[in-house]
């Protein structure tokens, strides 16, 4: 009898060892599924400015000479060439004077927009990067001056859709 009642006692420690665990298991679980999305979020936006930022340069480096030799084809060529990369929503060369020389929006050429976003584009001495709304998408706003020989040429300004990385962290939350 006494075998027996050690036996039910170990097994109601057990049990009660288990019980006891489980809420702490649970806790530790969902911290950690906190964190790790998190952390995802994070690497996710920073890997998205990234690519802004080097789609940026890249332009600001590719027009440099285009904008030194006053060829409106060959920044034209170049923003076509961008316009077509993934989740670019848009892309824009201001010259030095702040007068559009080459859009995706063709209507936009010529144009001398005064709007605060594109004054602190060019007023800006390095690159610049904006969150904003644009046609009911959320894009980040990317501008970067175009230097020749340490002149300043004019800027560069890409929108980059947001929604690849809206979509990424909304697959990551189902999980």
């Amino acid at each position: 009898m006494s075998g027996q009642r050690s036996t039910e006692s170990l097994v109601s420690l057990n049990v009660k060892l288990a019980l006891a665990m489980f809420p702490l298991i649970l806790l530790f679980m969902m911290f950690s599924f906190f964190v790790v999305l998190r952390h995802e979020a994070d690497i996710l936006e920073k890997e998205t400015r990234l690519r802004g930022s080097s789609l940026a340069a890249s332009l600001a480096i590719i027009s440099g000479e285009a904008m030194r030799t006053f060829s409106d084809f060959q920044l034209e060529e170049n923003l076509d060439q961008f316009a077509r990369l993934k989740d670019v929503r848009y892309a824009l060369i201001l010259n030095q004077d702040g007068r559009i020389v080459a859009s995706t929006e063709p209507s936009q050429i010529g144009r001398t927009p005064d709007d605060p976003l594109n004054i602190s584009a060019q007023e800006a001495s390095g690159e610049r990067i904006k969150t904003l709304q644009f046609q009911d998408q959320e894009v980040m706003d990317v501008s970067q001056p175009i230097l020749v020989a340490g002149r300043r040429l004019g800027t560069v300004r890409i929108g980059l859709g947001l929604d690849a990385l809206r979509r990424g962290l909304a697959q990551s939350r189902r999980y």
